[in-house]
């Protein structure tokens, strides 16, 4: 009879089991995940457990964290939420912490055994699946989390997490804390049920939070990693489970690949205190090739803890660009033919009103849409915002102050004005809290802040700023404006394009004096472009236009002005000036 035997040692990998025998599925994807409290502990977790579900589509997910009667609530959350994307999925917890979901009934769910010590919770969830003539027996584990002395070597406590006055430089010590804990009881008491269930000819895959590392990372050849102290540790849970017969899914299926090949990606660190140092020892230590993403400035390098200064390539990423929101759509057209002219016409109107967030542009749903867009507003407000920047102010007077700045987009905003509205309206708020604010929303990127041109550095930073949004999409769904801004969002998109060129030593600015010019781009200290934006070149805007390229081209010297149109494109000289007329979309 062949047997597979599979586990799960760490938490958030997705193993594939292929074994193929007669009348038997071919292949089976397991996905075992760590939840987090339900996903409660960060922002938008919910959802992203959803999506990770869905992206990965598995045939059994193994479950952690879902916590006692409130889990079966969240389990049933989960069955529907996946049913609207057309997945069927049956659910289980038993109250308990752990759960377990798959596309296959389960014949049988049960807790499987109680430790000796009826206080501690039953840390298994145990299903019986029949998948054609065989059955499969799905583990569920989270396995106590007290006494993991890992730490030890490191020189800190496994329970408390304080610092020790010095490391456990002993390998024998160190286990002898560790079995303080209730992992070994909890592995030897499932692998007699797993053995009985072995000799009916079932196959066993088993998952979860072990809470406890593989002794094969802490062998002769990974003793001198700075963590390990120079101990070989044989830690009890895996070396009981590899004794059993059991096998590492991920070992089996990448069995040359080593820390320092594989690719680690770290997503909004910037909410967990002190990752600089843990980023800089896992890339001295072992892995060379780390992504770590936040959205905020601070994770650029001017406002990085100097841990990493120096260390990091960085990179800073924009909504979709129009052409990229062409890819995304499958949109294909010759935009100097009439017909592809007009399907260019309509794509961009589209590209005005979803924006360049991609899984806005993937949604199908207006609705949907929407609601996407004005989460990531609540989630930019008062998690970005408010939580890490301690503002005490109410979050209504915030959310109406950044409403009022985009509200007012092309044009220099006035916290002063802002102010004195808000204090006719008897709300208390200091001047200088607004200024902050707006320094703060443009640390989170919901802003981009442009200044005045001037020769006078006192001045230019004395003027009032115009202020873009990172996607002209959010300032639709925020303010719901009733009548179409269709020369405003041409602007901010024209201002997007012009900013994803920059050098670090480019800048961009507003020009205003008599006239108005909406951009002057400094390549350097030299300003290399003058740039006017309007929907629709006519008779009754052309001379405005050009006369704003001349009266920037006066101050500044510069020869090249650009207006930036929805579709016209031609090419004239006015007074020794070059003046281009252009669609948007030969921007990029």
């Amino acid at each position: 009879m062949k047997k597979l035997i599979g586990f799960v040692i760490f938490i958030s990998l997705f193993p594939v089991l292929a074994y193929s025998t007669a009348n038997r599925i071919d292949t089976l994807k397991v996905l075992q995940l760590n939840l987090w409290g339900q996903g409660k502990c960060v922002s938008g977790g919910i959802k992203g457990i959803v999506d990770i579900l869905n992206q990965t589509d598995p045939d059994i997910a193994l479950l952690c964290e879902i916590s006692g009667s409130d889990g079966e609530k969240f389990m049933d959350y989960l069955t529907n939420e996946l049913k609207k994307s057309g997945k069927l999925y049956y659910g289980e917890n038993l109250k308990q912490t752990m759960g377990i979901l798959s596309k296959f009934k389960m014949d049988e769910v049960s807790s499987c055994f109680t430790l000796a010590d009826k206080s501690r919770s039953n840390p298994v969830c145990k299903a019986t699946i029949s998948i054609g003539s065989q059955k499969l027996i799905a583990y569920s584990v989270h396995w106590d989390w007290t006494h993991y002395e890992c730490y030890l070597p490191r020189g800190y406590s496994g329970t408390t997490w304080k610092k020790l006055p010095e490391r456990i430089n002993d390998a024998d010590s160190v286990l002898k804390a560790n079995r303080i804990s209730f992992r070994d009881e909890g592995v030897k008491a499932l692998l007699e049920d797993a053995r009985k269930e072995i000799e009916k000819g079932n196959l066993i895959i088993l998952g979860g939070d072990f809470n406890e590392p593989s002794h094969l990372d802490w062998q002769q050849n990974t003793k001198d990693m700075r963590d390990h102290n120079g101990l070989v540790v044989n830690w009890d849970c895996s070396v009981l489970l590899y004794e059993a017969g059991f096998k590492d899914v991920y070992r089996e299926m990448y069995p040359d690949t080593s820390l320092k090949d594989v690719y680690m990606f770290f997503d909004e660190i910037q909410l967990i205190e002190g990752w600089e140092l843990f980023v800089l020892r896992v890339y001295k230590n072992y892995c060379k090739h780390i992504y770590i993403t936040g959205s905020t400035a601070k994770m650029l390098s001017e406002e990085m803890a100097s841990a990493l200064r120096g260390w990091p390539d960085e990179y800073r990423e924009y909504p979709l660009s129009f052409k990229e929101y062409l890819a995304f759509k499958g949109t294909k057209a010759n935009p100097f033919s009439e017909a592809g002219k007009a399907k260019m016409v309509v794509s961009f109107r589209g590209y005005c009103e979803e924006g360049g967030f991609p899984e806005v542009v993937l949604e199908k749903s207006k609705m949907e849409k929407v609601k996407i867009l004005q989460s990531y507003f609540n989630t930019m407000l008062f998690r970005d915002m408010m939580e890490h920047y301690h503002i005490g102010a109410s979050p209504s007077v915030v959310r109406y102050f950044l409403k009022r700045v985009m509200n007012n987009l092309t044009k220099p905003t006035s916290v002063n004005n802002i102010y004195n509205d808000l204090k006719s309206q008897g709300l208390k708020v200091s001047k200088d809290s607004l200024y902050l604010w707006l320094d703060y929303a443009c640390n989170i990127f919901m802003f981009r802040k442009v200044e005045k041109y001037d020769k006078s550095m006192v001045k230019q930073r004395s003027a009032p700023a115009k202020y873009y949004v990172a996607d002209i999409a959010l300032r639709n769904a925020v303010l719901l404006p009733e009548s179409e801004d269709a020369g405003k969002a041409l602007e901010n998109i024209v201002y997007l394009n012009l900013e994803r060129t920059l050098g670090e030593e480019d800048g961009i600015f507003y020009f205003y004096e008599s006239k108005e010019c909406d951009f002057v781009v400094k390549k350097g200290e030299r300003v290399a472009e003058l740039i006017q934006v309007c929907w629709t070149l006519n008779d009754d805007n052309v001379e405005r236009e050009i006369g704003g390229l001349m009266a920037a081209s006066s101050v500044t010297g510069c020869k090249q002005g650009k207006i930036i149109t929805f579709s016209q494109r031609e090419t004239f000289e006015r007074d020794g000036i070059r003046i281009e007329v252009m669609p948007i979309w030969e921007m990029e």
